[in-house]
């Protein structure tokens, strides 16, 4: 398991998930803002990926819409 850790760098990760969640994020007129810069960090790519795309879809698909409606 070990094996599989390297340098990653959430920079890298978080824009390439928001390019692949691009067509979700404009669908609910979300706006996803990122820290920046991100660190880099010795950790498993694939899994660095997985997480960030489980928590932006996760926080699109469950945001209240009256708490976020525009007036």
């Amino acid at each position: 398991m070990w094996d599989r850790f390297e340098s990653v760098d959430l920079n890298e990760v978080a824009t390439g998930v928001l390019d692949e969640l691009e067509i979700m994020i404009a669908g609910v007129e979300a706006r996803v803002e990122t820290e920046q810069p991100l660190p880099v960090i010795i950790a498993d790519r694939t899994q660095m990926r997985q997480l960030w795309q489980n928590l932006i879809s996760n926080a699109i698909k469950y945001k209240n819409k009256e708490r976020y409606t525009k007036d």
